[in-house]
């Protein structure tokens, strides 16, 4: 209330949030309705968040609805938008683009994001065309209108990916795993690894329109939907292998290099836990893994981080050898007994419960 300027606070893409994160908005919003000077703009897909995974957000949404929050809608364009639009972007005549802007509205459905992905691609293909000669934008209706493509965007994205180089498709997925943003320290370090100029990689794409950069330290996807047809474009079984050399790798590099670098520790041994204890067969690395997890997770403890340090405690038992009480017993007690501690600290009864049966049947003295 004493603030003498407005301030504008936009949240996006609340169909991804986290626990942690949905609590910090709560508190974000619940602080702010009565300040007249503070302006939440709150963005999602509603069919996303209408999914029984994200339960939870969508009836926050719905208890706002009764306060100041004012909900708008998004729809598609309309045929007369999607020809303002095709006609603005080819300088020519409303009158001459309407017949090309009905076909793109039918293949399109008046999706923004997918209108633009399918003129670029009639672009690319030779189906729409500058002539030099005659000085203005030339297209064959019949060829357009005949054309086949996807009935959705993520299918179009992921052919067209398909066409590319080999250099860049492979630079394109290694980005999708390491994320929607992909810091430069980690680009440096991937680069090394995987024995490839990735900066030159992720500059072409940037140059195709796939990745934009941000200042001089990162990189990101132009497009959620891009990010996700990426990811797309490998099998489960090679993502879960790429997520665990590259955590594995920057891990690595942080432990040789800036160990108290624990932000991009946190990135690696996430990157780890995407692949999965079920590609790594290695007894050695796995009780390195659940060290590390419980390093992490003791640290987001001292953020007062208890969803995370749940979720890093948690995977460093799933990375535990068989016979892990025998021959891994302190690291295996204290992955236990700070998990229990964790879902205490967020309420949750059954899962405190089931870590402490598991400690009261293993453990060796009255003490631990």
């Amino acid at each position: 209330s004493k603030l003498s300027k407005s301030i504008t606070i936009l949240l996006d893409d609340l169909q991804w949030i986290d626990p942690a994160s949905l609590t910090f908005c709560r508190a974000l919003f619940q602080s702010t309705k009565s300040n007249k000077n503070v302006f939440l703009v709150l963005c999602s897909r509603e069919s996303e968040v209408q999914t029984q995974d994200k339960s939870e957000v969508h009836d926050w949404l719905q208890s706002l609805s009764g306060s100041t929050l004012e909900t708008i809608r998004l729809t598609n364009l309309n045929p007369e938008d999607v020809n303002n639009l095709v006609s603005d972007s080819l300088r020519t005549w409303p009158r001459l683009t309407r017949s090309l802007s009905a076909i793109l509205h039918g293949k399109s459905l008046g999706n923004p994001f997918f209108l633009r992905q399918t003129m670029e691609m009639l672009c690319r293909g030779g189906y729409l065309h500058y002539s030099l000669g005659e000085r203005k934008w030339k297209w064959d209706l019949d060829e357009i209108s005949d054309l086949r493509l996807d009935d959705n965007v993520v299918s179009l994205l992921t052919r067209e990916m398909t066409k590319l180089p080999d250099e860049l498709l492979v630079g394109l997925k290694a980005a999708s795993c390491i994320g929607y943003c992909i810091p430069q320290t980690v680009v440096d370090i991937l680069s090394k690894h995987l024995e490839m100029d990735l900066f030159g990689v992720l500059t072409s794409l940037v140059q195709r329109s796939y990745l934009a950069g941000v200042g001089s330290a990162l990189y990101r996807f132009t497009h959620d939907r891009i990010y996700q047809a990426a990811y797309e474009l490998m099998s489960e079984k090679q993502r879960r292998e790429d997520h665990m050399k590259f955590g594995l790798a920057i891990c690595s590099y942080v432990l040789d290099n800036c160990e108290n670098n624990y932000d991009m520790m946190f990135f690696g041994v996430n990157q780890i836990n995407r692949g999965g204890p079920e590609v790594l067969a290695d007894s050695c690395r796995r009780v390195m893994i659940s060290q590390l997890n419980l390093n992490a997770g003791q640290r987001a403890l001292l953020l007062t981080d208890f969803s995370s340090a749940l979720s890093f405690f948690g995977h460093g038992i799933m990375f535990l050898n068989p016979d892990h009480w025998d021959v891994k017993y302190h690291l295996t007690l204290n992955l236990f007994t700070a998990a229990a501690e964790s879902a205490c600290a967020l309420s949750d009864a059954a899962l405190v419960q089931s870590f402490t049966d598991v400690v009261l049947a293993r453990s060796r003295n009255l003490d631990d």
